[in-house]
């Protein structure tokens, strides 16, 4: 049901980056509302059989809420050159640092792995 989900989702926003081409908000908003709505149904149905795939797919939708968020301040909304090229890089911030985490949630289960598939195959022989 998940993927279902996450499908519909992509075409939402493809539905709304078509029929309002010119609305940066609509589709900021759009967005928003997506990744919203799917954290609170990860967070409510726990979709995955693990529960760090679970807490890490809400993290993700979390920074994609922030970073949708600074998508506002590339708009009209905000005139000053300066300031935009601040809000780059508190952007940027959020996306290396889910970048960091997604590597050691991937390093630290990987090792997790190694070590129970080398317990499995010592207890196995012995």
């Amino acid at each position: 049901m998940f993927n279902l989900i996450a499908m519909i989702r992509r075409y939402i926003l493809v539905v709304v980056m078509i029929l309002f081409p010119n609305n940066i908000n609509a589709q900021i908003m759009s967005q928003v509302s997506c990744s919203l709505f799917m954290m609170g149904y990860t967070r409510y149905y726990m979709p995955f059989q693990q529960d760090v795939d679970n807490n890490m797919n809400v993290f993700c939708e979390i920074v994609t809420v922030l970073c949708s968020y600074h998508l506002f301040g590339f708009t009209l909304w905000v005139y000053s050159p300066q300031r935009r090229y601040e809000i780059g890089w508190s952007f940027l911030s959020f996306i290396i640092l889910t970048v960091i985490v997604n590597f050691t949630v991937l390093g630290v289960t990987m090792i997790k792995n190694i070590k129970q598939d080398y317990r499995k195959a010592y207890n196995k022989f012995h």
